[in-house]
């Protein structure tokens, strides 16, 4: 399997692609297909967005309530969140609380359906959760992915949300 893995993604085979705590994919299979959408985007004229979800102070609970519930909890908005997604879109765990989708073919007058679905997912959790989102509209440029999620991150200083405050 791992070897089928490495020929469809050109990744070493210890390089994992699956976060094990959640189950979807992680920031090596996200730096790794970025490129391959952007150059899709630029070439058909399509759009690439990219969500950044944040989940703020979500270590004071996951400290409080432990590493297990923890997982469970991300687990679950995991398996929520992907459940009305389209086929081609993509969930990446980029780290402890922050998640990106890209999102190909999509633009700016669908970001606010996304974010809905976003905050659906986080109020099917059986946990209050702080939370913020970020939309980025990959430009034609030849940005990498880090670049783009720090201005995503900049974009983040808001006032966090709550899973009952839709703003």
């Amino acid at each position: 399997m791992r070897r089928i893995w490495s020929k469809l993604f050109g990744l070493r085979p210890a390089t994992a692609i699956f976060d094990r705590a959640t189950g979807t994919y992680n920031r090596h299979y996200a730096e790794k297909i970025f490129p391959e959408l952007a150059d899709e985007a630029r070439r058909s004229g399509k759009q690439l967005t990219i969500l950044l979800i944040d989940f703020r102070g979500f270590h004071r609970w996951k400290e409080r309530f432990g590493r297990a519930k923890g997982n469970m909890i991300l687990s679950r908005f995991v398996k929520e969140l992907q459940w009305g997604l389209q086929q081609e879109d993509r969930v990446c765990r980029l780290s402890g609380y922050d998640f990106i989708l890209l999102l190909p073919d999509v633009g700016a007058d669908r970001v606010p359906e996304y974010c809905h679905h976003i905050f659906q997912a986080i109020k099917r959790l059986p946990v209050d959760i702080e939370w913020s989102c970020a939309a980025i509209h990959c430009p034609p440029d030849s940005r990498s992915l880090p670049e783009l999620l720090e201005e995503a991150y900049g974009r983040l200083a808001l006032p966090p949300l709550h899973r009952d405050d839709p703003r």
